[in-house]
């Protein structure tokens, strides 16, 4: 007969494992029809420096929110991660220079920045040569005869838009976003049982050896999941 921890542990990994399939199967619902395979990245991408992962509701969130994306410093370093296996790393890193530039207080340091920005990103063969309009590249050459932190908005505005509709459904749709996901999820399931099997087992109601067995057959289940 089963314990009352054994009870309540095999109740709470059910619903748990509901609730991870639900979460899993909207991740892998395609929001477009056109949409059918999950796109492959041709070279693993680097693993995001070293920060605080967001919890699955959070990246979650990406899908529909680049500027939620961006705002996560895990997110960002992911992103960027993901953009560069793809070679495709100039929009992420011009925005990104865009927003330290912005920061930037000292008017002497300004313009070096902005010549920096302007030489790596803006002029006609720059070695990241960002794809904005020729309206948007006079209109910026135009701010830079007297930088402000406003000269690169218009451009950062247009290649903002661009990676929302081009770059970041790419990366939702990627292997690398997917897995992810399914990391945090996994992590999510051990810190939760973990708390419950150490809370049973300072009551002393789940012994030692119901503990590893309980993981085990997590990790079995999860591994189930990952599948």
């Amino acid at each position: 007969m089963r314990s009352y921890w054994e009870i309540i542990l095999s109740g709470f990994f059910s619903c748990r494992a509901k609730e991870i399939k639900t979460k899993l199967g909207t991740l892998l619902q395609k929001p477009d029809a056109t949409i059918d395979l999950i796109i492959p990245y041709p070279d693993k991408p680097e693993k995001p420096v070293k920060t605080q992962k967001p919890s699955p509701e959070e990246a979650l969130q990406w899908r529909d929110s680049l500027e939620k994306l961006l705002q996560n410093n895990y997110g960002l370093a992911s992103f960027k991660s993901f953009l560069k296996s793809e070679f495709s790393e100039e929009n992420i890193e011009f925005w990104i220079a865009c927003e330290d530039y912005k920061k930037t207080k000292s008017p002497i340091k300004m313009a070096e920045k902005a010549k920096k920005i302007y030489e790596e990103f803006i002029r006609a063969e720059a070695p990241k040569e960002v794809n904005i309009d020729h309206f948007t590249k006079a209109m910026t050459m135009k701010n830079l005869v007297e930088p402000s932190p406003s000269s690169f908005d218009m451009a950062q505005k247009r290649i903002h838009a661009l990676m929302e509709k081009d770059s970041l459904p790419r990366f939702i749709r990627s292997e690398f976003y997917q897995e992810l996901i399914k990391s945090l999820l996994t992590l999510e399931m051990f810190q939760i049982l973990w708390t419950l099997l150490l809370i049973g087992q300072s009551q002393k109601k789940v012994p030692r050896a119901s503990m590893l067995t309980s993981f085990l057959d997590l990790h079995l289940t999860l591994q189930t999941f990952a599948t």
